[in-house]
């Protein structure tokens, strides 16, 4: 049992260390676009994507 637990461990490890977290990140927007039942609000004000609730006084 020690040992299938140590295996699952490494075998995610070496996952997470070869993944593209950017492309994972893009694919996963597009999933969203493509399924998601509303549109993503687009706000040429918010830097990196991140929209928050009180954007007016962040700026």
């Amino acid at each position: 049992m020690l040992a299938g637990c140590l295996l699952q461990t490494v075998i995610l490890t070496l996952y997470v260390l070869r993944a593209n977290w950017n492309k994972e990140a893009f694919l996963a927007e597009e999933r969203v676009r493509t399924y998601g039942t509303t549109p993503l609000p687009q706000n040429e004000s918010t830097e990196n994507g991140i929209i928050t609730e009180n954007q007016e006084r962040i700026s």
